[in-house]
């Protein structure tokens, strides 16, 4: 994000410099809203709504690929179902995993 969004601070910095940037305050909330707008311009170019929740999901769980494909997933189908249509089954595995809610077992959307 700094590299893209802020190339003006990561010029000349290594990785390791760029990392400890992430203790700057300001800096970290700069950051945040422009990934926020980043999953934002996502989710709207993909025709979803703008709303918090489905920013939410996208920024805070998901990504951007999976909270698409949680969003195009029928309401027949587990939130498993839907993610793995469109990442594929390990990485749905995976996301679902890192977020230990019992949001696979519901229906989607």
């Amino acid at each position: 994000m700094i590299n893209t969004h802020r190339p003006d601070l990561a010029n000349g910095k290594n990785h390791a410099q760029i990392i400890a940037m992430k203790s700057d305050a300001k800096l970290s909330r700069e950051m945040s809203g422009q990934y926020v707008e980043l999953i934002r311009k996502h989710l709207t170019g993909k025709g979803f709504d703008d709303t918090d929740a489905n920013i939410y999901l996208g920024g805070y769980f998901l990504g951007e690929g999976g909270a698409e494909a949680l969003l195009k997933g029928g309401s027949d189908q587990s939130a498993f179902q839907a993610l793995a249509a469109g990442v594929g089954e390990k990485r749905a595995q995976r996301m679902i995993a890192a977020n230990k809610s019992n949001f696979a077992k519901q229906k989607c959307c």
